[in-house]
């Protein structure tokens, strides 16, 4: 088969591949909203911006939590921009996540965080 024969043959595949994803249907995407987040999980993000984490652990504290890195790394970039003053439209939940416990020292919010990942941590009303 010559050059020529193979191109016209692998441009008939890929047109045919074309035909066949189009007419699949496509699937729905899915968003979470900010209140889908539970009051845990935040606080994980942020220990992890508050920590400065590397990658590893932000991607080891992600998985345990089964949420993606790139979830965590949005969280944590909203809680850099209220502790930078800049937020705007934070929901009620991840303010009162950064109120409680921004102020708490590193080694404190490490064992909240520790105690959510045993199970232990009771949310407070």
């Amino acid at each position: 088969m010559s050059l020529a024969e193979e191109l016209k043959a692998a441009k008939a595949r890929m047109e045919a591949q074309k035909k066949a994803d189009a007419s699949k249907p496509k699937r729905k995407t899915t968003r979470r909203a900010a209140t889908d987040w539970q009051v845990e999980d935040e606080i994980v993000a942020l220990y992890l911006y508050l920590s400065d984490s590397s990658k590893f652990i932000k991607e080891n504290y992600s998985k345990k939590r089964k949420i993606s890195v790139r979830a965590m790394s949005t969280r944590m970039g909203v809680f850099e921009s209220i502790h930078r003053k800049k937020a705007k439209n934070v929901s009620e939940q991840t303010q009162a996540v950064y109120d409680k416990y921004a102020t708490l020292p590193i080694k404190e919010l490490l064992g909240v965080v520790i105690s959510i990942h045993r199970g232990e941590f009771v949310r407070e009303s």
